[in-house]
């Protein structure tokens, strides 16, 4: 489970912000159901940003990306 999220709202735009270590992630969810994700690994400079619609397949690469934090967080724990 990643940890709860920044959240804010502008100009009918929710906006969720997570870090991670050096793993950053956005997700902006728009009024007319679609979704912009970001991801930015701060350790290497690696970015990777899509968009999909409320209701398709979670895009696998972002996932993937989620996995990896998750993974380190639990390492990290005692």
């Amino acid at each position: 489970m990643l940890p709860n999220p920044r959240t804010g709202e502008v100009d009918d735009i929710t906006l969720h912000c997570w870090d991670i270590g050096h793993h950053h992630f956005e997700q902006e969810i728009f009024t007319d159901g679609h979704i912009e994700l970001f991801y930015w690994n701060q350790e290497t400079n690696e970015m990777f940003d899509c968009e999909y619609q409320s209701g398709e397949d979670f895009p696998a690469e972002f996932r993937s990306y989620l996995e990896i934090a998750h993974n380190e967080l639990l390492k990290a724990q005692p």
